[in-house]
């Protein structure tokens, strides 16, 4: 299935241009250089002959690609974009700041693999509800299961790893309210529980990590049949 792209008028002119290059420019020069190696002599023993075709091999291929492209092509009106929210053709500012140093309040805010790393995460918490409207979200995906906090844990900079009653005592200290909270990626639990009998090295991450994401299909059904009551990582959303 052809996947559909979206351009600026600019964009969409930009792509017809180089297509068009291609085409009335590129294509007949390839051909011209084929048909001057060819004069050449013994085709089987031309390397220039050979490189000629190899090269309008490639032209072609990007002709076609660059058609592809084309024919998928969707045109964006940019003045009826609603820059409010992050859209197709969004430009995005990233601050490497802290949450304490943010004066603006926003929807929704979230810390993908982050509150494990500091150390006094309530404050943190506390802190990051100021920062979100009324009726807002603060989501957090972390570790889960202190249980399992191993070496690896302190090596990457995690404090803890987390069980839901750590989010309840959360709710308790601040004025938020938990909307969703489950576990998943089970089968990234069964590898936790394996370490933890076996005392397994840490060795071979890489490989591991493979192996792990090949399984991760399998283990969103697992998360699914098992209605997100077990897994290695954790995921909170509280209301505002």
């Amino acid at each position: 299935m052809s996947k559909v792209s979206y351009y600026t008028a600019e964009g969409l002119k930009k792509l017809r241009d180089e297509l068009n290059q291609l085409r009335d420019v590129e294509r007949p020069k390839a051909s011209q250089a084929i048909a001057e190696a060819r004069d050449k002599g013994d085709l089987s023993e031309n390397a220039e002959y050979d490189a000629a075709k190899e090269a309008q091999g490639m032209l072609e291929m990007k002709i076609s690609k660059l058609e592809e492209s084309l024919a998928n092509a969707r045109l964006i009106d940019e003045s009826q974009l609603d820059a409010s929210k992050v859209l197709v053709l969004s430009t995005v500012k990233i601050k490497n700041q802290t949450i304490d140093k943010i004066r603006s309040k926003y929807q929704t805010i979230i810390y993908f693999d982050v509150l494990e790393h500091i150390k006094n995460d309530l404050r943190e918490v506390k802190t990051a509800s100021k920062k979100i409207k009324k009726n807002g979200r603060l989501i957090f995906n972390v570790p889960a299961h202190q249980l399992f906090y191993n070496k690896f844990d302190k090596a990457v900079g995690h404090f803890k790893r987390y069980n839901k009653k750590d989010f309840r005592e959360i709710e308790k200290k601040t004025d938020l309210k938990i909307e969703k909270l489950i576990y998943y990626d089970s089968i990234g639990l069964l590898f936790l529980i394996l370490n933890k009998i076996f005392k397994l090295k840490e060795t071979n991450l890489k490989n591991k990590i493979y192996f792990w994401n090949m399984l991760i299909p399998l283990s969103k059904i697992i998360d699914k049949l098992t209605l997100n009551k077990f897994g290695k990582s954790l995921l909170c959303v509280f209301t505002k």
